[in-house]
């Protein structure tokens, strides 16, 4: 717990990075009655506007502030006048490891370069097989073309003698005609 005076030359509040919560408690120094006074407080970055606070129970309290520079700005005024010009207090949150620029874009690298090697082995793998898939193909057509030469060397060569049979001569001779 700390007493610090707010102005601009306050010194800079720095909340660890285990910590992350802040708790400010303030009262005006003048001789009006703290529970006639109004205030207000917000912090640049966390709030989008004023808060207003219970004059009984001057308390700002914030948990889990983002990593960063933020301003805390108090205010009071007396009942029913104007508000007065905000007193501020510069806030650093450090951020925590995970946090920090450098750590992200090193696991933004580390994410790339991990797509990119499951990218590369996909694709040899794809390669590999592919290879395999052109193998096969090339020994089935082979077979085909034996299984084929065995079926025209049966159709037109007799089994036992091996001389060419009626067939072999009815094509050749048609062949010859039509020439």
């Amino acid at each position: 717990l700390h007493s610090l005076p707010l102005g601009p030359d306050a010194p800079a509040l720095v909340v660890d990075p285990g910590r992350r919560s802040l708790f400010v408690e303030f009262a005006a120094l003048d001789f009006v009655s703290p529970l006639t006074r109004r205030y207000q407080f917000r912090m640049t970055g966390v709030d989008t506007a004023w808060v207003d606070v219970d004059a009984g129970r001057r308390i700002a309290s914030y948990t889990n502030l983002p990593p960063g520079a933020h301003v805390l700005e108090l205010r009071t005024a007396a009942a029913g006048g104007a508000w007065s010009q905000p007193a501020r207090m510069s806030v650093t949150v450090v951020p925590r490891w995970h946090e920090m620029p450098w750590v992200r874009g090193a696991l933004a690298l580390a994410v790339a370069g991990l797509l990119a090697g499951m990218v590369r082995a996909r694709l040899a793998m794809l390669r590999r097989r592919h290879r395999v898939l052109e193998g096969l193909v090339a020994e089935r057509t082979l077979q085909l073309q034996e299984s084929q030469k065995r079926l025209e060397q049966l159709a037109y060569f007799d089994g036992l003698s091996g001389l060419a049979n009626r067939r072999l001569f009815n094509d050749e001779m048609r062949g010859h005609f039509a020439h």
